[in-house]
């Protein structure tokens, strides 16, 4: 049922305008879901995005992460840390990641239950 729900929203991911490429990992790192062939690629780079980013927030005594995510000349990646789940997002360097987790988070809310936000 899980890997269900896993693609279900991978496709609900990729329906949002300015969204390339989508993938579900386990928060040890294990990719669950992927809108393409490159899963292991895109999860790799999700983990390591949130497990950094971790680390420096940690480092800095910031508090929890909710998300983090780099930006390139002509993709932006975000990472969402949600349910014990890692999501990471490519979209297109347009896109505003704040408008996007506006319309990611009711996704989420819809599908996953929510541990860590």
């Amino acid at each position: 049922m899980e890997e269900i729900l896993l693609k279900r929203l991978v496709k609900d991911l990729l329906g949002i305008k300015g969204v390339m490429d989508a993938v579900i990992s386990s928060s040890d790192g294990v990719p669950l879901a992927a809108s393409n062939g490159g899963a292991e690629d895109m999860g790799s780079l999700a983990i390591l995005l949130e497990a950094t980013s971790k680390e420096m927030v940690s480092h800095l005594s910031l508090g929890s992460l909710s998300e983090a995510y780099i930006e390139g000349p002509d993709y932006k990646f975000l990472t969402i840390n949600w349910g014990g789940y890692v999501i990471g997002v490519l979209l297109a360097k347009k896109v505003s990641t704040a408008l996007l987790r506006k319309e990611i988070t009711p996704l989420l809310e819809g599908i996953l239950t929510d541990k860590e936000v």
